[in-house]
């Protein structure tokens, strides 16, 4: 859909298809700011139906019933993303983790290393202590 379209239909769209508009205009590369200019509207207005069409599935299809409000949908929007983040830093902790114990283990197997002196980190060899 292009601005003028969008503008023409403004009034006829459910917010989450401006949302879908305004998505597919800003990935053709106007930023909000000049969007906004065009539609005679405020940035703060596009990023909050932006915001909206991020909302899970089953939230826009409450949205599109009537159901729910835009400004509820943001919520939940920011609520999904917020739960999404937090997973995604779980889980490379998790890994991290996970890594950090298998080095550890590693290090234990007697098929991995080796008791003959090694150079540390700076290449130095370690003196024997008995």
């Amino acid at each position: 859909m292009t601005i003028h379209e969008l503008q023409s239909n403004w009034h006829k769209l459910q917010d989450l298809d401006r949302s879908a508009a305004i998505s597919f205009i800003y990935q053709s590369g106007l930023n909000l700011q000049r969007i906004a200019a065009l539609l005679n509207c405020s940035a703060a207005l596009l990023s909050r139906l932006m915001q909206a069409g991020q909302a899970p599935q089953d939230d826009q299809e409450l949205a599109r019933a009537g159901a729910l409000s835009t400004r509820a949908l943001v919520r939940r929007a920011k609520a999904a993303g917020t739960h999404r983040a937090n997973r995604h830093r779980e889980e490379i902790a998790y890994e991290r983790e996970r890594d950090a114990y298998l080095r550890c283990t590693a290090g234990n197997d007697p098929a991995i290393r080796s008791d003959d002196d090694s150079p540390d980190l700076d290449g130095a060899m370690l003196p024997d202590v008995a």
